[in-house]
């Protein structure tokens, strides 16, 4: 039935392409028959619309189940935890920041991953393992300076902690090099 229901939905669509209820009801065919990618542009459009008549609440839902059906695409999840932030729904908002810098973590992808986390540590900033690890990024990269911002706080909350103070010492000495 939720093939003749598609068909419904679209046919609904094309007299009147306002009915955004009737999008998102097209979604959540698609999802359940196992198309994903109709389903992640169709609750993209719901997401836009929402957006577009100012419905904060419902665009969030929309970008939850676009997040949630990619959980790799970290387009999403960065567009997802940037709606919640404005939304000021500041621990959902980090915990999607999270997923983002993980899975860019994971890939290897070092430049988007000090963006997306140092905008996490803006919301979060007593998340001291992601400081700790953002400051060694830093030193890779050779950035001191950054990296001695970062474990800042980290020395502050914890001024006994033996891996803020090796990161310490060799944002130091490498300062000292430059």
């Amino acid at each position: 039935q939720f093939l003749k229901a598609v068909a419904v939905f679209k046919q609904i669509l094309k007299l009147d392409p306002a009915q955004i209820d009737a999008l998102s009801s097209l979604g959540e065919m698609y999802e359940r028959l196992g198309l994903a990618s109709d389903a992640l542009l169709t609750y993209e459009q719901v997401a836009t619309a929402h957006a577009r008549d100012g419905d904060e609440r419902r665009a969030l839902q929309a970008l939850d189940k676009v997040a949630q059906l990619d959980p790799g695409n970290v387009a999403s999840w960065v567009r997802y935890a940037e709606a919640l932030s404005k939304a000021r729904e500041v621990d959902r908002a980090v915990a999607a920041f999270a997923r983002a810098a993980d899975v860019l973590r994971s890939q290897g992808r070092l430049d988007d991953y000090v963006k997306v986390t140092e905008r996490l540590l803006y919301h979060r900033g007593d998340d001291l393992v992601r400081a700790r690890d953002l400051a060694s990024v830093y030193l890779e990269r050779g950035d001191a300076k950054s990296a001695l911002v970062r474990l800042q706080a980290c020395f502050h909350a914890d001024a006994q902690d033996v891996t803020t103070l090796e990161l310490m010492s060799q944002a130091l000495l490498l300062k000292d090099q430059l």
